[in-house]
């Protein structure tokens, strides 16, 4: 029996290339791996390992301008570079969190370097951000400068609401040369109640009050693009997507069906008799475009079966009805959530070799 292993990442636990690891050390079955992401923490990785590319380290600007180092990848192909946005911009880098402050300066850096390198084909995880700043952090490093009245500089996402000019003399003409592909499974619009400020800006430290003044903010941008931006995905990483749709004519596509596509998945699937795929935790949200439920989708379109493997289930009947043909929790019920953390990767080879699989 052949067994395709394709789980996601186990958040602040396993990498999703650990786990196919771990899987093809302890399964007693043929075993094809092909580690996932869905456009967020792990995509880079993923990508490069399956296109055999190559990892790229740069010293930029973080979310609160410190200098860190961040990774991108260039693929096997050498003509297209992966990037996460989480890798510069992201939550985790942050210590206390502020959307009116923090940039995306850092990714505006790295695509530069990129560009020095020669590449002109872009694929950006937009998973994991700590900004709310539409991307105006990104269009500064590359040339994009903005005003008020006065003649003040915007690089605040505070202070979008003052912008009355944007200056693009020296925007990065290889820009133009370039094609942009945005991994993002968001489909929040710019602006408004399920926009980007109210449902995002509270994860990155915005208290209600600030919320509103980012959606305003946000506003005032729209009007002085004149485009309208409430389009699925523009509010995601914090604006990030209606950015990159305006400024650089990219495509938004979903995470999952980027990598599914480079890794060739699908191809895989039809190759094996049984599927596993996995994350952290599954509930009622592993249906809105998580990287199980779009495995479970293309699986089923071959009749394959589909275990979902996960630290924690809830919701298992939904799960179930769903199409999953087996659930498999790895922890014990009766441990605490820290404990669950620190001990997967036990947790996880106990449970393969007491199934048998």
């Amino acid at each position: 029996m052949k067994i395709l292993i394709a789980p996601d990442s186990f958040k602040n636990c396993l990498s999703s290339q650990k786990i196919c690891e771990i899987f093809r050390k302890n399964c007693i079955n043929d075993v094809i791996t092909c580690p996932m992401a869905d456009g967020g923490e792990g995509t880079v990785n993923t990508l490069v390992n399956a296109t055999n590319g190559r990892y790229i380290t740069k010293r930029v600007h973080g979310p609160n301008y410190n200098k860190v180092y961040a990774t991108y990848g260039i693929l096997g192909d050498k003509k297209t570079a992966v990037i996460e946005v989480a890798s510069c911009a992201g939550i985790a880098l942050v210590k206390k969190r502020n959307p009116f402050y923090t940039t995306t300066y850092g990714l505006g850096e790295l695509i530069l370097d990129a560009l020095d390198k020669g590449i002109r084909d872009f694929i950006i995880g937009l998973g994991g951000s700590s900004t709310n700043d539409a991307g105006i952090g990104m269009l500064r490093a590359l040339g994009i400068k903005m005003y008020s009245t006065d003649k003040t500089e915007i690089i605040h996402a505070k202070d979008i609401c003052k912008i009355c000019e944007i200056d693009r003399t020296h925007f990065d003409k290889r820009i133009k040369e370039s094609n942009f592909l945005i991994a993002s499974d968001v489909t929040n619009p710019f602006t408004g109640i399920n926009g980007a400020s109210f449902v995002f800006g509270p994860q990155k430290g915005a208290t209600k009050s600030m919320a509103k003044k980012l959606d305003d903010n946000f506003k005032h941008f729209e009007k002085i693009l004149g485009r309208n931006l409430e389009f699925k995905g523009a509010g995601a990483a914090g604006g990030l997507g209606a950015c990159f749709v305006v400024f650089f004519n990219a495509n938004l596509e979903k995470g999952i069906d980027i990598v599914n596509r480079i890794c060739k998945l699908e191809e895989k699937i039809q190759d094996a008799d049984i599927v596993i795929t996995g994350e952290g935790r599954s509930d009622s949200q592993t249906k809105f475009g998580k990287t199980p439920y779009g495995i479970l989708c293309l699986a089923k379109k071959y009749n394959k079966p589909v275990y979902l493997f996960s630290g924690r289930i809830i919701d298992s009947e939904e799960l179930l009805d769903l199409g999953f043909d087996k659930l498999v929790e790895i922890s014990p019920k009766d441990v605490t959530m820290s404990y669950a953390i620190r001990n997967t990767k036990r947790f996880l080879i106990e449970t393969i070799k007491r199934i048998g699989i």
